[in-house]
Protein backbone atom coordinates (compact mmCIF):
# COMPACT_ATOMS: atom_id res chain seq x y z
CA UNK A 1 0.00 0.00 0.00
CA UNK A 2 2.10 3.51 -1.10
CA UNK A 3 2.22 6.42 1.63
CA UNK A 4 -0.71 8.82 0.17
CA UNK A 5 -3.23 5.58 0.79
CA UNK A 6 -1.68 5.22 4.07
CA UNK A 7 -1.63 8.86 5.60
CA UNK A 8 -5.33 8.74 4.18
CA UNK A 9 -6.01 5.75 5.99
CA UNK A 10 -4.61 7.08 9.15
CA UNK A 11 -6.63 10.37 8.81
CA UNK A 12 -10.02 8.50 8.65
CA UNK A 13 -8.81 6.26 11.91
CA UNK A 14 -7.94 9.44 13.92
CA UNK A 15 -11.51 10.93 13.37
CA UNK A 16 -12.80 7.22 14.81
CA UNK A 17 -12.20 5.50 17.61
CA UNK A 18 -8.25 5.50 16.88
CA UNK A 19 -7.63 4.02 20.67
CA UNK A 20 -9.64 0.90 19.29
CA UNK A 21 -7.31 0.54 16.39
CA UNK A 22 -3.90 1.20 18.12
CA UNK A 23 -5.18 -1.58 20.59
CA UNK A 24 -5.84 -4.18 17.89
CA UNK A 25 -2.70 -3.43 16.01
CA UNK A 26 -0.10 -3.27 19.03
CA UNK A 27 1.54 -6.74 18.47
CA UNK A 28 1.03 -6.63 14.73
CA UNK A 29 4.27 -6.95 12.69
CA UNK A 30 3.44 -6.52 9.28
CA UNK A 31 5.08 -2.99 7.64
CA UNK A 32 1.67 -1.55 6.61
CA UNK A 33 0.14 -1.73 9.77
CA UNK A 34 3.18 -0.87 11.99
CA UNK A 35 3.43 2.09 9.61
CA UNK A 36 -0.21 3.09 9.77
CA UNK A 37 0.13 2.90 13.68
CA UNK A 38 2.90 5.41 13.84
CA UNK A 39 0.86 7.95 11.73
CA UNK A 40 -2.34 7.52 14.00
CA UNK A 41 0.01 7.56 17.48
CA UNK A 42 1.55 10.61 15.67
CA UNK A 43 -1.22 12.69 14.38
CA UNK A 44 -4.04 11.41 16.91
CA UNK A 45 -5.35 14.33 19.08
CA UNK A 46 -5.30 13.81 23.04
CA UNK A 47 -3.79 14.82 26.46
CA UNK A 48 -0.13 15.50 25.87
CA UNK A 49 0.38 12.63 28.88
CA UNK A 50 -1.46 9.79 26.84
CA UNK A 51 0.70 11.42 23.94
CA UNK A 52 3.69 11.21 25.16
CA UNK A 53 3.21 7.55 26.75
CA UNK A 54 2.44 6.23 23.10
CA UNK A 55 5.00 7.64 21.43
CA UNK A 56 7.41 6.27 24.00
CA UNK A 57 5.65 2.76 23.74
CA UNK A 58 5.55 3.12 19.92
CA UNK A 59 9.44 3.64 19.95
CA UNK A 60 10.42 -0.12 20.05
CA UNK A 61 7.91 -1.23 16.74
CA UNK A 62 10.38 0.80 14.97
CA UNK A 63 12.32 -1.49 12.72
CA UNK A 64 12.91 0.68 9.43
CA UNK A 65 14.42 4.04 8.97
CA UNK A 66 10.37 4.65 6.68
CA UNK A 67 8.67 3.92 9.54
CA UNK A 68 11.06 6.13 12.08
CA UNK A 69 10.92 8.85 9.33
CA UNK A 70 7.36 8.89 8.96
CA UNK A 71 6.20 8.57 12.38
CA UNK A 72 8.75 11.53 13.41
CA UNK A 73 7.08 13.84 10.40
CA UNK A 74 3.59 12.89 11.43
CA UNK A 75 4.80 14.12 15.07
CA UNK A 76 3.97 17.58 14.59
CA UNK A 77 2.72 18.15 18.31
CA UNK A 78 5.68 16.70 19.93
CA UNK A 79 7.68 18.30 17.81
CA UNK A 80 6.65 21.48 19.65
CA UNK A 81 7.10 20.20 22.93
CA UNK A 82 11.15 18.82 22.51
CA UNK A 83 11.68 19.63 26.08
CA UNK A 84 8.45 17.51 27.28
CA UNK A 85 10.27 14.53 25.43
CA UNK A 86 14.11 14.67 26.33
CA UNK A 87 13.94 12.25 29.17
CA UNK A 88 12.39 9.96 26.64
CA UNK A 89 15.48 11.23 24.16
CA UNK A 90 18.50 10.71 26.34
CA UNK A 91 16.42 7.10 27.15
CA UNK A 92 16.58 5.93 23.59
CA UNK A 93 20.28 7.00 23.14
CA UNK A 94 20.95 5.03 26.12
CA UNK A 95 19.67 2.08 24.65
CA UNK A 96 22.08 1.46 21.99
CA UNK A 97 18.71 0.62 19.66
CA UNK A 98 19.45 1.48 16.21
CA UNK A 99 16.28 2.77 15.34
CA UNK A 100 15.24 4.31 18.78
CA UNK A 101 18.68 6.28 18.42
CA UNK A 102 17.56 7.70 14.94
CA UNK A 103 13.83 8.17 16.45
CA UNK A 104 15.55 11.25 18.23
CA UNK A 105 17.62 12.26 15.73
CA UNK A 106 15.07 12.60 13.29
CA UNK A 107 12.68 14.18 15.50
CA UNK A 108 15.64 16.87 16.41
CA UNK A 109 16.13 17.50 12.33
CA UNK A 110 12.54 17.65 11.62
CA UNK A 111 11.94 20.08 14.88
CA UNK A 112 14.74 21.21 16.64
CA UNK A 113 17.00 22.95 14.82
CA UNK A 114 16.66 26.27 16.56
CA UNK A 115 19.62 28.15 17.70
CA UNK A 116 18.81 26.80 21.07
CA UNK A 117 19.13 23.52 20.69
CA UNK A 118 21.48 23.48 17.20
CA UNK A 119 24.42 23.26 20.14
CA UNK A 120 22.96 20.01 22.03
CA UNK A 121 21.91 18.62 18.68
CA UNK A 122 25.57 18.50 17.53
CA UNK A 123 27.34 17.47 20.54
CA UNK A 124 25.12 14.57 20.07
CA UNK A 125 26.35 14.00 16.98
CA UNK A 126 29.86 14.37 18.08
CA UNK A 127 29.54 11.85 20.84
CA UNK A 128 27.27 8.69 18.27
CA UNK A 129 29.74 6.12 17.57
CA UNK A 130 27.43 3.67 16.07
CA UNK A 131 28.57 1.42 13.27
CA UNK A 132 25.14 1.80 11.91
CA UNK A 133 24.61 3.33 8.18
CA UNK A 134 20.81 4.25 8.93
CA UNK A 135 22.08 6.42 12.41
CA UNK A 136 25.39 7.72 10.65
CA UNK A 137 22.94 8.98 7.60
CA UNK A 138 20.92 10.75 10.06
CA UNK A 139 23.50 12.32 12.05
CA UNK A 140 24.95 13.22 8.52
CA UNK A 141 21.95 14.80 7.75
CA UNK A 142 21.09 16.05 10.96
CA UNK A 143 24.52 18.01 10.86
CA UNK A 144 24.15 18.91 7.06
CA UNK A 145 20.46 20.56 7.81
CA UNK A 146 22.90 22.18 11.21
CA UNK A 147 25.09 24.25 8.74
CA UNK A 148 22.00 25.39 6.29
CA UNK A 149 20.67 26.67 9.15
CA UNK A 150 23.22 27.84 11.52
CA UNK A 151 26.59 27.76 10.04
CA UNK A 152 28.55 29.11 12.24
CA UNK A 153 27.58 26.95 14.94
CA UNK A 154 27.59 24.15 12.63
CA UNK A 155 31.35 24.92 10.71
CA UNK A 156 33.37 24.04 13.62
CA UNK A 157 32.28 20.41 13.82
CA UNK A 158 32.85 19.47 10.06
CA UNK A 159 36.80 19.91 11.01
CA UNK A 160 38.89 16.70 10.86
CA UNK A 161 38.49 15.05 14.20
CA UNK A 162 35.34 16.48 15.66
CA UNK A 163 32.40 14.10 14.41
CA UNK A 164 32.94 9.99 13.33
CA UNK A 165 34.46 10.43 10.37
CA UNK A 166 32.05 8.99 8.44
CA UNK A 167 29.13 10.89 9.68
CA UNK A 168 31.54 14.12 8.90
CA UNK A 169 32.46 12.83 5.73
CA UNK A 170 28.94 12.39 4.68
CA UNK A 171 27.57 15.07 6.13
CA UNK A 172 30.17 17.39 3.81
CA UNK A 173 28.73 15.71 0.52
CA UNK A 174 25.43 16.85 1.78
CA UNK A 175 26.26 20.12 2.21
CA UNK A 176 27.55 20.09 -1.05
CA UNK A 177 25.31 18.57 -2.76
CA UNK A 178 22.65 20.68 -1.31
CA UNK A 179 21.53 24.14 -3.36
CA UNK A 180 20.73 26.03 -0.05
CA UNK A 181 24.58 26.07 0.58
CA UNK A 182 26.25 29.04 -0.99
CA UNK A 183 28.63 28.04 -3.59
CA UNK A 184 31.49 29.69 -1.67
CA UNK A 185 30.64 27.36 1.14
CA UNK A 186 30.59 24.33 -0.95
CA UNK A 187 34.44 25.26 -1.92
CA UNK A 188 35.31 25.95 1.77
CA UNK A 189 33.84 22.50 2.64
CA UNK A 190 35.53 21.00 -0.06
CA UNK A 191 38.88 21.47 1.20
CA UNK A 192 37.65 20.37 4.32
CA UNK A 193 36.43 16.99 3.13
CA UNK A 194 40.56 15.90 3.49
CA UNK A 195 40.98 13.89 6.79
Amino acid sequence: MRMPRLQQLAGEICRGDWRQFLGETETDTQYELVMLAGLVTGRCRCPWAEKHDRIAAFVPRIDCWSVNDSFCAANREAGRRLADLEPLFRQCIASGQTYSIRFVLVMLLDYGLTEVWTPEILELCRRLDHPDYYLQMAAAWLTAEAFIRHRALTLPYLAPGVLPETVRRMALQKCRDSRRVSPADKVLLGARSAP
